[in-house]
């Protein structure tokens, strides 16, 4: 059974956001927003999660929205609803 995952291009921007330590707002299907440093990617029982802060597990299949809050970051705005 295929694991369901979001878009590679989508998937960029979070990677980027990490690399990078963005400030960054998040999102999610309902309606919860959260607010901290992207630090990383984790993998978990083959579900996908951005850490915020080195200790909060975001799902990416839970985003709608990742808003950047740095200064001068790349991006400004993705979104992960269609």
């Amino acid at each position: 059974m295929n694991t369901p995952v979001i878009d590679c291009h989508l998937h960029d921007y979070l990677e980027v956001a990490c690399v990078y330590r963005y400030q960054v707002r998040v999102t999610l299907k309902n309606g919860r927003t959260l607010t901290g440093t992207a630090c990383d990617l984790v993998s978990e029982q083959g579900q996908e999660f951005l850490l915020l802060d080195s200790q909060t597990r975001v799902a990416l299949l839970e985003l709608t929205t990742l808003d950047v809050l740095t200064p001068g970051a790349q991006f400004e705005t993705v979104r992960f609803d269609s």
